[in-house]
């Protein structure tokens, strides 16, 4: 299709619907199906041009993109995943608190550069502020006293290691440890120096390994004072065997251990007043060693760069093989995106995240009147410990909620942030339900419903396809022969017109005594057609439309003479299942 044909559609939605389509295996749970059924059955169509409005519609209704291919997951018992669209209202977002460990993770990695895993992840200058009067929540206290035992911990493993002499068999001494070799401070002197955590590793590795006491901590202090980088927010001391951690605050004449909050972390009093995600771009490094985290929003397009990060990433995360990893195929998943809007601020867009001026994250991500919706992230392979998933997510709902009350989003509408489809029975689709308090869309009502709603979580164990409570079912009954009575009319539907390969323009299915009507059902393809296009109407929400929906009234292809493959004296209503569309099957536009 070409630009002028294009622009006399004054920026409507251009589609060519497939129908149902299987399968063999899906997509998400990776399942196989063993029988000659399918395992996945969707619905889909093809997007040349796609409104932000039709968009929006089409994902309130269950559908989602990739690419120019536009899905919808079919609601029957004989598919293998329940898909449902989840959204979060960030009105009503609340971090938990591994979402801010992760945060205050981040944060450190930039402070000094230095990188852990969830398991041991610091929060060193969040002591430092409840220190300061900060936070006074209890069970957060606690959660970050076990993650500073943790990473204390591991610091004083790997310093025992490196400096003690172990015989092979003696390697894995501690692997029989139940619980940590640091612990909070209980001794009444050292409490009343300021020793906050104690270690008797020393003793319990002297012991074992029937060496000096006293050699074995003069070693491993010395250890642990030359990494004082690892433990910059900590001093340590020895005394009577035991390993005394001291926060680098209380000595009081070094400004340099003095643990100063990011740039890009408010205190936890602000924190409280505002509870949205606390990362930042930061305009400037705060010390030499600070790393600089920015973010940019630019426009989906091809960038050799974000290419090559992509390869990277499916190669090592995904196991891809070279072949997968072509130009054509980036483009087409990541790239080209059938979305158009008058307004630039909309449509899709790619959040670049770069650390020191390298590109460590693209967020791919489309823009919408009310909604930002999430298609894919990818990231560093070699930064998997950052957790970089999460931050993105974090990152995206904080867009939203700094932009909800400007003019140029809606000025107060653009409030949801989408992940996708919720899969309650893949593991690995879990976490997205951990943004709370987040809404599924019902794959069979439509109906929107809490995600943490017991009567909800009910039905998802039980591998439900209608997920609506049951005191709704009633009133949702009447909507759907309601919608189902208005659906049933195709008067006020739109297609654009092709004959012989030309596009001959829109025109409405019962306009000027609906020419194109009488054309389609006067053979079964084209009843089967005029069939596909109430199905079509039914998937995005039943009523009023203005999608183009391409049909080829081509007389061979529609002729009632029964020369045509198409025109099958066995076909009837249910018969919609179509072959899975190619690339060409895409008109070009």
């Amino acid at each position: 299709m070409s630009s002028s044909e294009s622009s006399s559609l004054n920026v409507k939605s251009v589609i060519e619907y497939h129908g149902e389509y299987s399968k063999t295996r899906c997509g998400y749970c990776k399942n196989s199906s063993s029988s000659s059924s399918s395992s996945s059955i969707s619905t889909g169509f093809v997007a040349h041009f796609l409104t932000v409005f039709d968009y929006e519609r089409c994902i309130n209704n269950g559908w989602r993109r990739s690419g120019r291919w536009v899905y919808h997951p079919t609601p029957i018992e004989s598919n293998c995943c329940v898909l449902c669209t989840i959204r979060l209202n960030v009105e009503r977002f609340q971090k938990t608190s591994k979402q801010k460990r992760v945060e205050r993770k981040f944060e450190r990695y930039l402070e000094t550069g230095f990188e852990t895993s969830s398991s041991s992840t610091s929060t060193y200058h969040h002591h430092h502020h409840r220190q300061n009067g900060g936070d006074k929540n209890e069970k957060e206290d606690n959660d970050d006293d076990d993650e500073i035992r943790v990473f204390l911990n591991q610091r004083v493993l790997d310093a025992i290691e490196k400096s003690v002499s172990f015989v092979d068999c003696d390697k894995d001494i501690f692997n029989n440890e139940k619980k940590l070799l640091v612990q909070k401070t209980t001794n009444k002197e050292a409490l009343e120096r300021g020793s906050k955590y104690t270690s008797s590793a020393c003793l319990i590795i002297a012991g074992k390994l029937k060496k000096d006491r006293e050699e074995v901590v003069a070693k491993v202090l010395k250890r642990l004072t030359e990494e004082q980088n690892e433990t910059k927010h900590f001093r340590v001391e020895a005394r009577g065997g035991f390993l005394n951690f001291f926060p680098s605050s209380s000595e009081g004449n070094s400004e340099k251990t003095k643990i100063k909050p990011s740039r890009g972390m408010p205190t936890k009093k602000k924190e409280k007043k505002d509870d949205h995600p606390t990362l930042k771009p930061q305009k400037k490094k705060t010390t030499s060693k600070h790393k600089m985290f920015t973010v940019t929003v630019e426009n989906s397009e091809f960038r050799r760069e974000d290419f090559e990060l992509w390869q990277r990433y499916q190669a090592k995360i995904h196991n891809d093989p070279p072949s997968k990893l072509k130009k054509s195929s980036y483009v087409n998943f990541l790239c080209d995106t059938p979305l158009v809007s008058d307004d630039k601020t909309y449509g899709s867009k790619h959040f670049r995240y770069f650390i020191d001026d390298k590109l460590v994250a693209v967020g791919v991500c489309d823009v919408l009147p009310t909604a930002l919706s999430s298609v894919y992230f990818y990231h560093d392979p070699d930064l998997m410990k950052l957790e970089l998933g999460k931050l993105s997510a974090l990152y995206e709902i904080d867009f939203v909620s700094k932009n909800r009350n400007t003019a140029k989003y809606s000025l107060g509408d653009f409030k949801y942030y989408y992940m996708g489809y919720y899969i309650h029975d893949c593991q690995k689709m879990r976490y997205k339900g951990e943004y709370k308090p987040s809404e599924l869309r019902c794959p069979t009502t439509g109906k929107w419903v809490s995600l943490d709603d017991r009567k909800t979580l009910e039905k998802l164990d039980a591998h439900s396809f209608k997920i609506v409570s049951d005191v709704d079912e009633e009133k949702v009954s009447m909507k759907e022969e309601k919608d189902e009575f208005e659906e049933s009319s195709l008067g006020n539907q739109i297609v654009g017109v092709i004959q012989n390969g030309q596009y001959l323009g829109p025109t409405r299915i019962m306009e000027n005594g609906a020419p194109i009507y009488h054309v389609l059902n006067a053979s079964n393809s084209g009843q089967k057609k005029l069939r596909m296009i109430k199905q079509f109407r039914r998937d995005i929400g039943g009523g009023k439309n203005e999608f183009v929906y391409l049909v080829d009234v081509t007389s061979s292809r529609f002729s009632s003479s029964g020369d045509s493959e198409d025109d099958d004296d066995d076909d009837d209503e249910d018969e919609l299942l179509v072959a899975s569309p190619s690339s060409s099957d895409a008109m070009s536009v």
